[in-house]
């Protein structure tokens, strides 16, 4: 199955992005002024070419390159779900910017370059009909979107097939100083090697040059792009946890020891008790708590702690927009309820809530966060880890509780008239 494409085989091409807009290790084999024609070979097998175009026109274009493309579950399920020449049909979407998708289609431009790169023999799913032919036989493709990468305004789409069908491929954008013109670079793989790299002066490459920047203006100007865009850019929402410093949320369980009389509640949805959400690790992620708490609802919608590469604060998440608004105000309901447990079982008068279209935040550094299964059960050790203590002699220290989202805050007086205050950090 191809969503259980080597993790290996996607880090190795997006960790070659940067070199892929560099000059540097690149055989020239074509250039013009807004154009170029490159090869080098590959790290592991077959060889790299890169076309790079200097000075795309992109009517309509957001300012940013990193907004230029569309995520493929938003491709897939509108417009370019019918759009021929590159049709992709929408099947899964393992992350925000990540899905599986069915491509009964290859683009001309790569069609093209089979012929001239090596495979000659015009063999597999995509090229049945002959080497220029669309091919009729779909295929199951992963497809990835990262914004800011592999620099802050660049966005990069790559494309990873289905048991080595097809050309890997990888699109980056990047602002030029000229408004609403871009530099558009496609890379994609080939399995060729050997002396058939000895004659780059083919006027065939040449001709590849050329076409490809035609073929790419067409494509990032196509009928019906700047719709996908505005869909792309509320297809999400952020949710953001606040005020939970005196310990995680609480999450329904039969089992658990806080009750609370739910008034205005059905008798058979009102959650009578609640307990201490819990992970295995003892850290907070609000993804794993938020499909935890609607799951136990009986209106579970998956959830995300990425969104376009990039890792969010353990205090944000992310979810389809269509699905929170059909069960925000049930949602929103029970979380009146987990209040009221907080406070129960901590004290006090704060208690997490949650916030809708927050700004978004992401973890500094952050690699891809671990999944998680754990829902309820005891507050457990991990939670709090060795304090680090303050002195703090005649005056008073203040405590933004919104922003010390991880740990809880606890105060404690010493024999003397100083006081102590324990973070967990």
């Amino acid at each position: 199955k191809v969503g259980e494409t080597a993790p290996e085989k996607m880090s190795a091409w997006f960790s070659l992005a940067s070199a892929m807009m560099s000059d540097s290790d690149w055989e020239v084999a074509d250039a013009r002024p807004d154009a170029s024609l490159s090869h080098r070979s590959c790290p592991w097998g077959g060889h790299l070419i890169k076309i790079d175009l200097k000075n795309l026109h992109i009517q309509g274009a957001p300012e940013r390159a990193s907004d230029l493309m569309v995520r493929p579950e938003v491709r897939g399920q509108h417009h370019d779900r019918f759009f021929e020449e590159n049709k992709i049909e929408w099947q899964e979407t393992l992350a925000p910017g990540d899905a599986l998708v069915e491509q009964p289609s290859q683009m001309f431009i790569l069609r093209m370059a089979a012929l001239l790169f090596g495979n000659f023999a015009c063999h597999g799913p995509f090229m049945q009909k002959g080497c220029l032919e669309a091919r009729t036989f779909p295929v199951l493709a992963r497809h990835q979107l990262r914004r800011d990468f592999p620099e802050e305004g660049d966005s990069s789409y790559a494309v990873f097939t289905s048991d080595g069908v097809g050309q890997e491929q990888m699109t980056i954008c990047r602002n030029t100083d000229k408004h609403q013109h871009f530099r558009i670079v496609l890379v994609f793989s080939t399995p060729t090697t050997g002396s058939f790299w000895v004659d780059w002066t083919s006027p065939s490459f040449q001709m590849l040059t050329d076409t490809t920047y035609t073929v790419m203006h067409w494509y990032m100007n196509r009928p019906g792009v700047q719709q996908m865009r505005a869909i792309d850019e509320n297809f999400y929402v952020c949710l953001a946890l606040r005020n939970y410093n005196r310990g995680p949320p609480m999450i329904p369980d039969e089992s658990g020891t806080t009750a609370i009389r739910a008034n205005g509640w059905e008798n058979s949805q009102r959650p009578r008790s609640w307990t201490r959400f819990q992970t295995g690790d003892g850290k907070f992620h609000l993804a794993e708590y938020l499909k935890c708490f609607t799951e136990s609802l009986g209106h579970g919608i998956p959830a995300f702690d990425t969104l376009d590469g990039k890792v969010l604060v353990p205090y944000q998440c992310v979810v389809l927009r269509r699905q929170w608004e059909s069960v925000r105000d049930y949602v929103q309901a029970a979380l009146t309820l987990q209040r009221a447990a907080y406070r129960r079982a901590n004290g006090g008068s704060r208690a997490p809530s949650l916030t809708e279209d927050a700004a978004l935040r992401y973890a500094e550094g952050a690699a891809q966060l671990p999944k998680v299964n754990w829902c309820a059960g005891e507050l457990k050790a991990p939670w709090t880890l060795e304090p680090t203590r303050v002195l703090v002699r005649k005056t008073t220290l203040e405590c933004d509780e919104e922003t010390n989202e991880l740990v809880p805050v606890r105060k404690t007086k010493s024999e003397s008239t100083t006081r102590m205050v324990a973070f967990s950090v």
